[in-house]
């Protein structure tokens, strides 16, 4: 069931770079590449050579993005550790930037090996960070569930048929084969089993946001009985009535990427403060050890500079301006744009002008 998607976004990658012919770092920064094949470029890929290559690369991003999508946590202890029991923690947390969505698992996982100072990491460590992480995830969504936390839990799901997140509504649908992969690999078989209600349900079948929704808020009613039974949906259920409220500043980032998604997650590390106005909305997208990173390799360590051209970059009203404009500071710095926390601060950077041009789907936490 994967291969048409891989296909499809294969064919659509390539396309952007039809006439793509510098092929260093700084030429895969400047093409219109998906930010997550952007990632994994700069992790995995030393000197690309030829576009054969370049494609060959591309594929296996797109793969990688798939199936962390749909099976995260098999994704990332298969990708990190392939057939070894341990990993060096560098490894892990180089790895770990390329998933730019579900950051919930990366900030955890960092947060560990920055308070073990362990020479290695084994595999079965790293594995139950991650189910305490799903086991937070899965009473967050199920704790005054809602409309909107259910649509953001399984966003990811749905934009791998809905490339475009405007054309996610409460009609839109995707084979339950991806939600039973997806709730297997967080373990949430007491979720899964809601999905009994439906007769006859079987990997093949399309569920609608809507129905998906009144199933694991507890509103199903079967088929049998729906036409006269009233559901007992609320009109904050329907789709017209929905208020995809913006997240609050100050807020740390996610998902992932890359693009608009969606995280549930503590923060970890302490934000920049709302009440902090210096620098802009765009400087409370990262916390304080973030804008510090940004400051020394972004702005040569001018503190003045990068809240200048923060303030810039907020009159822009889409990511293309914004985008020219970093060019020529990346250029007139000198910036690395394979190092980790320049593409950090194009993501967020990219999933912020997303917002502002699509200020009806921006997601809560």
């Amino acid at each position: 069931m994967f291969e048409n998607i891989i296909n499809n976004r294969f064919n659509t990658e390539i396309k952007s770079i039809e006439f793509l012919n510098d092929y260093t770092p700084q030429g895969i920064f400047n093409s219109k590449l998906d930010l997550f094949i952007k990632s994994f470029l700069s992790v995995e890929a030393g000197t690309i050579r030829n576009r054969i290559e370049l494609e060959s690369l591309i594929g296996k991003a797109i793969r990688l993005q798939i199936n962390y999508t749909i099976r995260p946590k098999w994704t990332i202890l298969n990708y990190i550790f392939i057939d070894k029991d341990s990993q060096l923690p560098e490894t892990i947390i180089s790895k770990l930037s390329i998933f730019k969505f579900y950051k919930y698992y990366e900030e955890a996982i960092n947060s560990y090996l920055k308070e073990s100072n362990s020479i290695t990491v084994i595999r079965t460590r790293i594995k139950e960070i991650i189910d305490d992480t799903d086991s937070m995830i899965h009473d967050k969504l199920l704790t005054n569930p809602t409309a909107i936390k259910t649509k953001n839990f399984l966003l990811q799901i749905f934009k791998l048929k809905y490339s475009d997140i405007t054309q996610i509504n409460l009609e839109s649908s995707v084979t339950f084969w991806y939600i039973r992969l997806y709730l297997e690999d967080k373990l949430f078989t007491g979720i899964l089993e809601k999905f009994s209600v439906i007769k006859n349900l079987d990997d093949t079948k399309e569920i609608d946001l809507k129905t998906i929704i009144k199933i694991i808020n507890g509103k199903y009613v079967s088929d049998d009985e729906f036409s006269t039974i009233d559901q007992g949906i609320s009109f904050e259920d329907t789709f017209d009535t929905v208020n995809y409220e913006s997240e609050p500043a100050g807020k740390s980032h996610e998902e992932e990427p890359y693009e608009q998604t969606f995280e549930i997650k503590e923060n970890i590390e302490e934000s920049v403060p709302e009440e902090d106005t210096e620098g802009g909305k765009i400087a409370r997208l990262f916390k304080k050890d973030e804008l510090e990173r940004i400051k020394k390799k972004l702005f040569k360590n001018d503190k003045i500079n990068m809240f200048k051209s923060f303030e810039i970059l907020e009159n822009f009203s889409n990511w293309d301006d914004a985008s020219d404009y970093l060019k020529k500071l990346f250029k007139e710095n000198k910036v690395d744009f394979y190092n980790k926390d320049v593409v950090l601060f194009v993501d967020l950077l990219n999933t912020f002008y997303e917002k502002v041009e699509n200020p009806d789907l921006s997601e809560e936490d």
